[in-house]
């Protein structure tokens, strides 16, 4: 025996008709879909069931429609069906049905509709990141269910199982219909499982350690970027919190729907975690560019508004802006009215070679902050930054230590720059020794550059202190 799920709708798409019902080997159109000890036949009718079936609106009622015939299942056959779906086998019985449901309405293809992305996911609601709500496995003349071999998923097994979410795709981006295949090898060299998690895309990821020992259901649906499916979790665990890895999630995707629903109906729990200093909101928004948070931030801790949030913050949003090269959420800053705190900015963008940065601040206006620019870009190997540095018309400070750094990170392309640079820069025999024993990789090219130079360690000792020009 077997159940087929029949759907029919009629012509205005507002009606739609869901039945269920067993049939045999007999039933001619339906063919086995696996054979084994947990045989399941599934398959469309061709013709409209004889029964009378009750009408409802597409939405819910299809869902719980779909869900009540999953229910009718053994916990074995729909932890074997969810497994060759490749979705989480946790839960009780009435959640992998409803697992399944949700699932199979999310996969529906329409054809008058363009297609902008792979299929879209639905993550369980008791999916916790530990996976601690592993089956109970049933023995064959054990107790519990309703007798039947439960599919083993082990915990290790459920670690290669991402959790699919039903996220809202921009409207604005027109993704090519790449193979299901491609966008999972993209997303699988990026390494990324929150963005591929985010956007549906089934990866082998994993997630981090941290991630699988302390995040929560609820920090799995925030995901999603769904208000709806956050308040349906909550119906279901009303008690269920989220933590920093869901308060990042939503900084570092602009989902400003949920920090609005969070904010307005879990205050507590809202200051809770964002009044961690490692959560400041205005720091992580501009640290992953979202502008979009931070003009959501200004508006919620607006001095005008009753009860607002507070408006903390200090250098380390525009520090860290410039370190990543968000020259918009620069721009933002300046823009804000508000007071602007920042450190030394251009040594960070020196640092990670953002030369559209640098140029930002040097035409800003603003009064710039650097030290150790030169001395960055000089270790790092940023020699267009050097350069643009030379050709800037500003004050340039550096001492010896730009080539002794260059030396120790064996970046003899920074050497020959400075060579060759016209800027007067001195060195020490001692100091350069020392930074070729210390050099990164036995620093076999600097030594070749500064040997290529007469460069020698075995001078007389008054020569071993005295800073010669390079």
């Amino acid at each position: 025996m077997g159940v087929n799920i029949m759907l029919s709708m009629d012509n205005n798409g507002e009606q739609c008709h869901v039945g269920t019902r067993k049939f045999g080997d007999e039933d001619e159109g339906f063919g086995p879909v696996l054979t084994g000890k947990h045989e399941l036949q599934v398959g469309v009718s061709p013709s409209p069931p004889p029964s009378p079936i009750p009408s409802f609106p597409l939405a819910s009622c299809i869902k719980e429609t779909i869900a009540a015939a999953y229910r009718r299942m053994s916990r074995g056959e729909l932890c074997l069906l969810l497994s060759l779906r490749s979705l989480p086998t946790c839960g009780e019985a009435v959640e992998l049905a409803f697992r399944l449901a949700v699932h199979e309405l999310s996969h529906r293809t329409d054809l008058s509709l363009k297609r902008h992305h792979t299929p879209r996911f639905t993550p369980p609601l008791s999916a916790s990141s530990s996976f601690s709500e592993c089956p109970n496995q049933i023995n064959s003349g054990g107790n519990g269910g309703n007798g039947d071999h439960d599919v083993d998923m082990k915990a290790h097994e459920l670690d290669n199982i991402s959790l699919y979410v039903d996220t809202p795709f921009p409207q604005d981006v027109n993704l090519p219909p790449l193979p299901p295949e491609l966008w999972a090898d993209i997303f699988e060299s990026l390494g990324d499982w929150e963005l591929a998690t985010a956007l549906g895309i089934h990866t082998k990821l994993r997630r981090s350690a941290d991630w699988a020992a302390n995040g929560t259901r609820l920090d799995y649906a925030i995901l999603s970027g769904s208000v709806e499916h956050i308040t349906s979790l909550l119906e279901v665990y009303p008690a269920e919190r989220f933590t920093k890895f869901g308060a990042k999630c939503m900084l570092r995707f602009a989902y400003t729907d949920l920090l609005t629903f969070f904010w307005a109906n879990y205050r507590h729990d809202f200051l809770r975690v964002y009044s961690e200093p490692s959560l400041k909101i205005p720091t992580l928004a501009s640290h992953y560019g979202q502008s979009k948070v931070l003009t959501w931030w200004l508006r919620a801790s607006s001095p005008d508004l009753p009860n607002p949030f507070p408006r903390e913050y200090d250098e380390e949003p525009l520090n860290d802006a410039s370190r990543e090269g968000h020259i918009h959420v620069l721009q933002w800053w300046k823009s804000s009215g508000l007071p602007l705190r920042y450190g030394q900015v251009m040594d960070v963008a020196s640092s990670f070679g953002h030369l559209a940065v640098l140029e930002w601040w040097k035409n800003s206006g603003l009064t710039l902050n650097y030290l150790h620019a030169l001395k960055g870009a000089s270790y790092r190997g940023e020699v267009e930054v050097l350069e643009w540095w030379r050709k800037s018309g500003l004050r340039l400070v550096y001492d010896k230590e730009v080539l002794v750094d260059a030396t120790k990170f064996n970046r003899p392309d920074v050497l020959q720059w400075w060579s060759s640079s016209g800027l007067r820069v001195e060195y020490c025999v001692c100091d350069i020794e020392a930074a070729l024993e210390d050099a990164i990789d036995g620093g076999k090219e600097a030594r070749d550059w500064w040997l290529g130079r007469g460069f020698r360690i075995d001078v007389p000792v008054t020569e071993w202190m005295e800073y010669k020009r390079l």
